[in-house]
């Protein structure tokens, strides 16, 4: 009867941590992309034509680059695709 209780409160807590876990990254690496490209911009020299405005924009142009031109050409997808029963196309 022990041994039951202790076995299902592993198992919420080993849902809990990949719960937890799967929003942090969702969450964490656009963020760390954003940052990254903001702070690579910064370097470009004085009269350098810059990409961003600022971090909204970046964002909101970093998603559309990453994700929708990314749909377009099938690259996530075929990423997604995990066996060829899947695949509509080869």
């Amino acid at each position: 009867m022990a041994l039951k209780a202790l076995e299902s409160g592993f198992i919420l807590q080993f849902q809990d941590g990949n719960i937890g876990s799967s929003l942090a990254i969702t969450v964490a690496t656009p963020t760390e992309l954003v940052k990254v490209r903001l702070r690579a911009e910064r370097k470009l020299p004085p009269g350098a034509q810059r990409r961003y405005s600022g971090t909204l924009n970046a964002s909101s142009t970093i998603l559309r680059q990453v994700v929708i031109d990314g749909l377009r050409d099938r690259k996530i997808a075929y990423q997604l695709c995990l066996r060829e029963s899947f695949c509509k196309s080869k």
